[in-house]
């Protein structure tokens, strides 16, 4: 093969491999389309107590599903804690659905907390793989904005920018 062939053979390579390396660490959907109803959940609350989406119609919810030993939740973490204080006056509740282990959630939890992200404590819930499986998490972390009728009006896999995330909160809050 002479140099173009060999350069042009490499270049497709290359742009092969970072397509790929792309659609496997940059999913950006989920698998509900916006105005799908919101399958139900109820959690129990980190710092005691239960949160039920059927308390919660009416308000706008932000439900981010993550993890305390996943990366990119642990960064994207401080900036929806944030939002979600800066927004619950308008009518916004954050739950932040820890998929940690169940057997050391807790005590992953409680570190986080303490650690990190202190004014996390009110938002965070253990989840369940049932309520997982029902949203279709199969990456964390993932969003999901809900609206005061109980429909998904944006999702997203991975980690979300803080001006997407106001704008599908400031869209919901204007239904």
């Amino acid at each position: 093969m002479n140099k173009v062939g060999n350069w042009l053979s490499m270049a497709l390579v290359f742009a092969l491999l970072v397509g790929a390396i792309l659609m496997g660490f940059v999913e950006k959907d989920t698998a509900f389309a916006n105005a799908t109803p919101a399958p139900e959940f109820a959690f129990e609350r980190f710092a005691g107590g239960k949160v039920d989406s059927a308390d919660l119609k009416g308000r706008v919810v932000m439900l981010d599903f993550w993890a305390t030993w996943c990366p990119p939740c642990v960064e994207e973490m401080p900036m929806l804690v944030k939002v979600a204080r800066e927004y619950e006056g308008k009518g916004v509740t954050f739950v932040a659905v820890s998929h940690d282990d169940p057997e050391t959630a807790t005590a992953a939890i409680t570190k986080f907390v303490e650690n990190q992200v202190p004014d996390l404590r009110p938002f965070a819930a253990y989840g369940s793989p049932v309520t997982g499986a029902r949203y279709k998490v199969k990456s964390l972390p993932t969003i999901f904005i809900i609206d005061r009728d109980g429909k998904i009006s944006g999702s997203q896999s991975g980690e979300i920018s803080e001006r997407r995330l106001r704008s599908w909160l400031d869209a919901a809050l204007a239904k």
